[in-house]
Formats: C-alpha cells, structure tokens, sequence
C-alpha cells in the first residue's frame, strides 16, 4: 500500500520532535550527534522534508528509542489519519 508523502514525513516529525523533547535535547546537540545539518532536522520534524528510513534509523537510535517500534507507532498514525481523511 502507498501512503501519502506528505502525511508519512509529518507523522515521522511529529515522532522525532516529540521523543527529542521528552528527554529534553535540542535540535542542534541532536543533529550534531547523528551528523546532519540543525537545519536538516528541522526540516525532518515539521514534516518539510522526508528522510530515509537510515536517517530516521539514527535519529530514533541517537534518542534511545527502538526503532522497530516508532516506525510501528508512525505508521498506525498515518493509517489512522489517512481514514479520517476519507471519511
């Protein structure tokens, strides 16, 4: 199945974001550890931009998350969110 681009790169921002101030790390010391740009990773958490999974990969890994896990969570939200869409 295919999911709208657009929806999946929001849901994974909204992920990172969230996991990142949970354990109370900025952007740049987040960027900085996983060796992309301040700029890339905002780009990434408000949905402007997709990554790849490897990035996403790094990222989830750098803020001590299964990665396996999130992907699961981001996905069910794009599913749940692509049912209200067509609702």
């Amino acid at each position: 199945m295919l999911y709208d681009e657009n929806l999946l790169a929001k849901c994974w921002g909204e992920q990172l974001c969230s996991l990142r101030r949970e354990i109370g790390m900025n952007q740049k010391e987040l960027a900085n550890r996983v060796g992309i740009s301040e700029r890339w990773l905002y780009m990434l958490e408000k949905g402007f931009a997709s990554g790849k999974l490897y990035t996403y990969e790094c990222l989830i890994k750098e803020l001590g998350e299964d990665f396996a896990d999130v992907r699961s969570r981001v996905m069910k939200n794009v599913r749940l969110r692509e049912g209200d869409n067509k609702k």
